[in-house]
């Protein structure tokens, strides 16, 4: 995506807009809170790298996903979005009734900090739709854990068979050990990250 149509979308968001991020195997979701800024749920590098790496082949990071270390950070929209595409995610609005702006943002800078949050089970979704629409929703995570243990259990039936395959498939959801937080580079160049 280029960075004028970028500075485009973004120079039409309001505060308290929830904006959507297309990523290669999932859509990221966070809460504009103006000057370029937004708050969202910040996913472990070793899931952003896997993702970009992968080319969205949710097999090889099944595991990833189901680590506990996302945290609510604040940071530069640009950062946030590299080259993805950007786009208005308020599309509850033609159904619910957001909340009004100075709320949706109260709400999102008391999560700062926060590592309550999930990649899967209560994942950056389910903090955009909390802050606008006061309902901790994800149309998306359901996709993400079926299209996970799909992945690895066909993984596991190519290399043992259908034991393989039940057992690959149980892994991918259970046996994985939460992931140490690291330094995220966009500490050095955004004044903002916190």
């Amino acid at each position: 995506m280029t960075l004028a149509y970028q500075k485009d979308i973004v120079g039409r968001l309001r505060p308290g807009d929830l904006i959507k991020i297309k990523r290669t195997c999932f859509t990221h979701w966070a809460v504009f809170i103006g000057d370029d800024i937004v708050i969202h749920v910040k996913a472990p590098d070793s899931l952003l790298n896997a993702s970009a790496a992968s080319g969205g082949d949710l097999s090889s990071i099944g595991s990833i996903l189901t680590k506990t270390t996302c945290r609510v950070v604040k940071e530069n929209i640009y950062c946030v979005a590299g080259r993805d595409k950007i786009e208005l995610g308020n599309d509850w609005d033609a159904t619910k009734t957001p909340l009004d702006a100075e709320e949706i943002l109260r709400r999102a800078v008391s999560k700062l900090g926060s590592n309550e949050y999930h990649a899967i089970h209560k994942n950056c979704e389910h903090f955009a739709r909390w802050c606008r629409y006061d309902e901790e929703k994800s149309d998306q995570s359901g996709k993400i854990v079926y299209n996970v243990t799909l992945g690895s259990m066909l993984g596991g039936f190519l290399v043992a068979g259908p034991f393989g395959a039940a057992v690959a498939g149980a892994a991918s959801l259970f046996f994985t050990k939460p992931e140490e937080p690291k330094k995220d580079p966009c500490e050095r160049v955004n004044p903002y990250y916190r």
